[in-house]
C-alpha cells in the first residue's frame, strides 16, 4: 500500500497529469498495461529487484481516472488461448523468373496493406521468411507489401519506435523530458524481409528509398501527423546493413541487447546496428534543440 500511494502521489502532480494525457493523446498505448509499463519505465517505479511496479502503477492510474483527471484506454478481456495471426493456409509459393537488376523489374511498388488477404499474406511472409516472426507490432503501424509484376518481392513494417536507446539518443541530442515528448515524432521500421527466392541487386537499397518516399504522407494520412525521423536496427550476424547506407541511412551506433519484453534486463537479444532516416532535415529544431545537438559528440552530419 505504501509503494501505491507513493506512485500514486507522484503521478497526481499537475505536470505528471499532463505527461500522462500527453501518453493517452498520442494513442501510441493501446492497453493499460502497455501504459503502465511505460510509466513504470519513465518515472523509474521499480521494486528492489529491478521489476517494474505494474500493478501499484495501474491501481494508482485508475483511481486518478475515476477522480476524472483523464480516460484509460477500455479494459481488453482475455480470451481463452493465444489468439494467432491472421494467415494463408500454406506457405507462399517460392518466386521464380525474377530479374537480377533492380533496373529490370517494370512494376515496382509499394503497397499499403489494408484488406484481410493483404494481412494474411503479410502475416505468412513473416511467419516464414523473417527471422523474428511475425511478433505483433506496438502502437501506430502501417505494413507494406513489395509488389511486382513476378509476386510479392517481400514487406515493410513500421512501428512505434524503440522507448530507450541510448545510442540514438545521444545522436539525436535530445534529454529525457524532450525524449517523452516527441519520441512519437520517431517511427520504427521493425520488419524488411526480402524473400529468400528474390536474389535481385539492389532491389533493398531501392525499397528503402522508396518507402521514405511514401511512408510519411501514408502515415499522416492514417494518423493525422507526419514523422520527422525512422529508425531500424540491423542483425550484423546476418546482414551488412550495406543496403541501407546506399539509402542514405545514417549509422549511430548500437543496440544494448534489450528488447521491450526485456523487464529484467538480461540482455538476451542479439546486439544490433542501429540506423536512423531524417524525414525532416530540421528535426532537431523542431524538438527545441540547438542545430547542432548529438553531432558534436558523434561527429556525424544529417543530410
Amino acid at each position: 500500500m505504501k509503494k501505491q500511494n507513493q506512485i500514486k502521489r507522484t503521478l497526481s502532480q499537475p505536470e505528471n497529469i499532463e505527461y500522462i494525457q500527453r501518453l493517452l493523446d498520442g494513442k501510441q498505448f493501446l492497453s493499460r498495461t502497455a501504459l503502465a509499463l511505460a510509466i513504470c519505465e519513465h518515472f523509474e517505479f521499480y521494486d528492489t529487484r529491478g521489476r517494474e511496479q505494474q500493478g501499484s502503477c495501474l491501481k494508482a492510474l485508475r483511481d486518478l481516472e475515476a477522480a476524472g483527471h483523464f480516460v484509460l484506454p477500455a479494459v481488453v478481456r482475455s480470451k481463452t488461448g493465444r489468439s494467432s495471426p491472421r494467415r494463408l493456409s500454406k506457405p507462399l509459393e517460392p518466386l521464380k523468373g525474377v530479374p537480377g537488376q533492380v533496373g529490370d523489374i517494370s512494376e515496382l511498388t509499394l503497397v499499403v496493406v489494408r484488406t484481410t488477404d493483404q494481412m494474411r499474406i503479410w502475416n505468412e511472409m513473416m511467419i516464414n521468411e523473417h527471422p523474428q516472426g511475425a511478433a505483433p507490432l506496438m502502437g501506430r503501424q502501417l505494413r507494406y507489401l513489395i509488389g511486382s509484376e513476378y509476386g510479392w518481392l517481400g514487406g515493410l513494417g513500421f512501428a512505434a519506435a524503440a522507448l530507450k536507446l541510448e545510442d540514438r539518443d545521444k545522436w539525436i541530442g535530445w534529454d529525457r523530458e524532450q525524449r517523452r515528448e516527441y519520441l512519437q515524432m520517431v517511427v520504427g521500421m521493425s520488419r524488411f524481409p526480402i524473400r529468400p527466392s528474390v536474389q535481385c541487386k539492389s532491389l533493398a537499397s531501392k525499397v528503402l528509398s522508396m518507402s521514405m518516399e511514401v511512408m510519411p504522407d501514408d502515415f499522416e494520412r492514417q494518423y493525422n501527423y507526419r514523422p520527422w525521423l525512422v529508425e531500424s536496427f540491423v542483425d550484423t550476424s546476418r546482414y551488412s546493413g550495406t543496403c541501407y547506407r546506399a539509402a542514405n541511412w545514417i549509422p549511430v551506433g548500437k543496440t544494448k541487447g534489450r528488447g521491450r519484453q526485456d523487464r529484467f534486463q538480461k540482455a538476451s537479444l542479439s546486439i544490433k546496428e542501429i540506423y536512423v532516416y531524417p524525414l525532416e532535415n530540421d528535426f532537431r529544431k523542431r524538438m527545441g534543440l540547438d542545430s547542432d545537438a548529438g553531432w558534436a559528440h558523434w561527429g556525424l552530419q544529417t543530410a
